[in-house]
């Protein structure tokens, strides 16, 4: 027994060792020969019992390390796998890079290439670019000098439009106001004395048709408050325009003609936006004229040519019907005319517009009045105004001396000859 147990402690020392020297140590070909550790013992019938129980725990132990040796070639191969897997990465990262830095260095190649361009089109036409824009630009400032001026004019006729409106509506409410007024004087008459109503009527059928008339004008004046305005801005040549234009020219001759063509294209959209202005000035001043002299002075008119009828039928009233009452009233009605043709008057006044002044015996002035019939007359001077027919008007400009007649006088002459 104390033999075994002296195998056994000199044979612990392989416990500390690693497989691999456990297996070199123990010599496997020569101690088995290809055969298996039992024909061993019954081969070798003089070996002692002790080392055979140690030769079949060493072969225990080879086994075990035999086992332990697959698990690290299985490892082994499962390491040799990512290393191919790490290689195929390595080897399509680098395709990868070759390839990026080929298509960098092709952008880079191309952005040089137009670099190059611009910087070659930019300086070898650059003078002929600012000899266009220099031209542009004071071809643009005698522009926008005309084309102040026909604003101007523009927003003087938009604020005199505005005072003709305001004026014109406050006008006729008080015209209106007083022919109410002299209505409601025309039904105390005809509840007093309907005889003296139906004298009068006629002629206040005549002013009633003025009311109308008066408040025909609120529609067309409106009107005249409704104008949009073009822009106030001209256009003119941008030098990074002319360089994206010329970007691909690389014939001069043939950048000339396109500057050229340009300049023509840039001045004469400038002409249509003055050409603009300035109708819309013409259009302005035009139709603030044509409703003094279209449609209010007509109302004036209607006033003026009454009042005559209705002095001598007054007067003839008066004559006719004494009481005190009856005198005031007439008198009262009369005053409609007067008042009606003073708001009018005043209202052309403080628009710039006035009657024009005409006294009977002056020689005709062709200019101004316009003849419609001839009389003679031994105690005026031949071909001197012997009546007035219709009054004409005259409107003095804005900052000028001279005035502008919007309807000349219609006048009788003499004729002695």
């Amino acid at each position: 027994m104390s033999t075994k147990g002296n195998k056994y402690d000199a044979n612990d020392d392989h416990q500390d060792n690693s497989p691999e020297e456990v297996i070199s140590s123990l010599s496997i070909p020569e101690q088995f020969s290809g055969s298996s550790p039992d024909d061993q013992i019954y081969e070798s019938p003089s070996t002692p019992s002790g080392e055979l129980i140690n030769l079949a725990d060493q072969a225990e132990f080879t086994q075990n390390a035999q086992n332990e040796l697959m698990i690290d070639v299985n490892y082994q191969s499962i390491s040799d796998t990512n290393t191919q897997s790490l290689e195929n990465y390595e080897k399509s990262y680098m395709q990868l890079l070759e390839k990026y830095n080929k298509q960098s260095e092709e952008l880079k190649s191309v952005k040089e290439s137009l670099y190059k361009l611009e910087e070659s089109t930019k300086f070898k036409f650059e003078n002929l670019v600012q000899e266009a824009i220099k031209e542009d630009c004071l071809s643009c400032d005698e522009d926008n000098e005309e084309c102040k001026k026909y604003i101007n004019l523009v927003k003087l006729w938009q604020s005199k439009t505005e005072d003709l409106y305001s004026s014109m509506s406050s006008a006729i409410n008080a015209c209106c106001d007083r022919i109410i007024q002299c209505g409601e004087l025309m039904e105390q008459i005809n509840g007093e004395n309907p005889s003296l109503y139906n004298r009068l009527n006629d002629r206040y059928q005549g002013i009633e048709l003025i009311k109308r008339m008066l408040e025909r004008l609120r529609d067309p004046l409106e009107l005249l408050k409704k104008s949009s305005l073009p822009s106030e801005h001209l256009f003119r040549l941008e030098e990074q325009d002319l360089v994206y234009l010329l970007r691909s020219e690389i014939d001069e001759r043939e950048v000339k003609k396109i500057l050229t063509k340009k300049l023509k294209e840039t001045g004469d959209t400038r002409y249509k936006s003055i050409r603009e202005w300035r109708d819309l000035a013409e259009k302005s001043e035009k139709q603030w004229l044509n409703f003094i002299e279209k449609k209010l002075l007509p109302a004036l008119d209607g006033i003026n040519n009454g009042k005559p009828y209705a002095d001598h039928l007054v007067d003839d009233l008066i004559n006719s019907y004494k009481i005190q009452s009856y005198q005031e009233k007439l008198s009262i009605w009369l005053q409609t005319y007067t008042d009606l043709e003073n708001i009018l008057l005043e209202t052309l006044k403080s628009l710039g517009v006035e009657q024009m002044r005409v006294v009977l015996g002056q020689p005709v002035d062709y200019d101004r009045h316009e003849p419609i019939g001839t009389e003679p007359d031994s105690n005026l001077p031949h071909e001197s105004i012997k009546e007035i027919t219709r009054n004409g008007y005259e409107y003095k400009l804005p900052d000028q001396d001279q005035s502008l007649i919007l309807r000349s006088v219609q006048v009788l002459v003499v004729k002695n000859k």
